[in-house]
Formats: C-alpha cells, sequence, structure tokens
C-alpha cells in the first residue's frame, strides 16, 4: 500500500515537472487575460475580505468579436463569493494611469450601478496613490447597495491611446505598466514610472463592524502553480492520514 501512494505521488511530481515545462515554454505567449488580486493598505478594522477581489484585465483587441472593439482593454473588478467569504460593498474604483488608456464605457453588473467620478476623487488611505487627475468611478444612491457586493462584477472598457507615431499601445504595454506600477508599490522611493498602470479600491461595509478600508492591486501567482501545488499539498496529507489508519502492508 505504501509503494503504491508512492507511486501516486510520484506521477503527480512528473505532472507537475510537465506543467512547469510546458509554461517555461510558453513564457513568450501574452495571454487573452490576467487576473490580478489585491492587498489591504489600510487598517480600519479587524475582519480583511482582499482574497475575494480580483480584476480580470482582457485584451479586446485579440478576442473581440467585432471590429468595432479592437484597440480596447477590459477590466473586470469582481468580489467572488469564495468559501468564508465576508460582507463587502467595493464602493469606489480607481485608475492611476500613466497615459496609455481613454475611457470608453462602464458597463454595470447585475446590481451594481457606477458613474464617473468617484468621491472621494482620490483612494481614501492609499498614501502615494494618485488617482485624481485619471480615472474612477464610484456606486450611485444607495451606496452600499449598488456597490460591487459577493457574487457581483463592474466592468469597465478603455481605448488604447495613440502613440506619437501613429500606432496604439498594445495590450503587452498594458501588462508592462502593470507591472511597472506593481514595483513602485513596492518601492515607492524610485519614484514612479512614466508609464505605469494600479487599481485601488474603497471598500465599505465590511463584516460585522462594517468598517471601511482601501485596496491596491498586487500580482499573485500563476494559477496554475496555485492549483498544483494546492493539490499536491490535498494528496500528501491524505496520503499521511490514510498510513495512520491503516496498518502497514509490503504488498
Amino acid at each position: 500500500m505504501i509503494r503504491r501512494q508512492l507511486n501516486r505521488l510520484g506521477v503527480i511530481a512528473v505532472a507537475l515537472t510537465g506543467a512547469v515545462a510546458t509554461t517555461a515554454a510558453q513564457a513568450d505567449f501574452v495571454p487573452l487575460s490576467n487576473t490580478y488580486g489585491f492587498t489591504r493598505v489600510t487598517a480600519n478594522g479587524t475582519e480583511n475580505p482582499e482574497g475575494q477581489f480580483t480584476i480580470e484585465v482582457r485584451n479586446y483587441r485579440e478576442s473581440a468579436p467585432s471590429e468595432e472593439l479592437i484597440g480596447q482593454v477590459s477590466f473586470k473588478i469582481l468580489n467572488n463569493e469564495i468559501f468564508g467569504w465576508i460582507a463587502s460593498s467595493i464602493t469606489d474604483v480607481y485608475f492611476e494611469d500613466g497615459t496609455l488608456l481613454g475611457i470608453a464605457e462602464i458597463v454595470n453588473g447585475s446590481g451594481t450601478s457606477f458613474t464617473e467620478p468617484a468621491s472621494p476623487g482620490n483612494l481614501p488611505g492609499g498614501g502615494n496613490f494618485e488617482a485624481t487627475a485619471d480615472f474612477s468611478a464610484d456606486s450611485d444612491p444607495p451606496i452600499e447597495a449598488n456597490g460591487i457586493n459577493p457574487g457581483e462584477w463592474l466592468e469597465i472598457i478603455f481605448d488604447l491611446k495613440d502613440l506619437p507615431i501613429g500606432a496604439k499601445y498594445t495590450y503587452s504595454d498594458v501588462l508592462a505598466a502593470i507591472a511597472a506600477g506593481q514595483e513602485y508599490t513596492a518601492n515607492p522611493e524610485g519614484g514612479r514610472p512614466d508609464i505605469s498602470l494600479r487599481f485601488g479600491l474603497h471598500v465599505q461595509a465590511i463584516g460585522l463592524g462594517g468598517e471601511s478600508e482601501g485596496f491596491i492591486n498586487s500580482i499573485p501567482l500563476p494559477a496554475p502553480f496555485g492549483l498544483a501545488l494546492a493539490g499536491l499539498a490535498g494528496v500528501v496529507i491524505i496520503s499521511r492520514r490514510k498510513r495512520k489508519v491503516s496498518a502497514p502492508s509490503l504488498d
């Protein structure tokens, strides 16, 4: 039995190695969409729903159903109903943009209603987050009911601006700008890059205390690695539990 369990773990290890190799081989491939998480930057309460919030960045240039959407990028903000989710309402969204984007459309999901600009004009408690001159939007009254509550989303579509030479910025430029913004968050003393992009959320009615907090985007581990490691950890735990309840056998 122990040998069979070790063989199973060996198969999983081989599969993970293959996944890593495949990912490395696709390092130059630019996906149609990328997902980023958020990190809390204030500490007004004890409950922290940051794990629920994601922003999906999608390349309309490659995936658009019609020519009308070529040269656009979609940003879909979600308050996900994950296991053990905390009551919360995203009521303000902020984009700190280094000249990449021009607003095209706000798409309200079921249960949300947002208009621009947001009030306050900058992310509360956001420190060096400077969204005032870029783009912001907030939920319409009643504020918390029309915000992005668990299970809801808001999509904002931007046009990619023209470059001085006549071409447009690309989706790869957007991803590079997000990476530059993340580096600026980690090392603000280096100064904000000319082309950078960050996202901020003002979240209210958090948990039982009804606190409000500020959040700025972070870059999580790629999903395939996270899922693979979580799966492997689960198999190891199950294997250990079986060993405790089963008599050792060498068959």
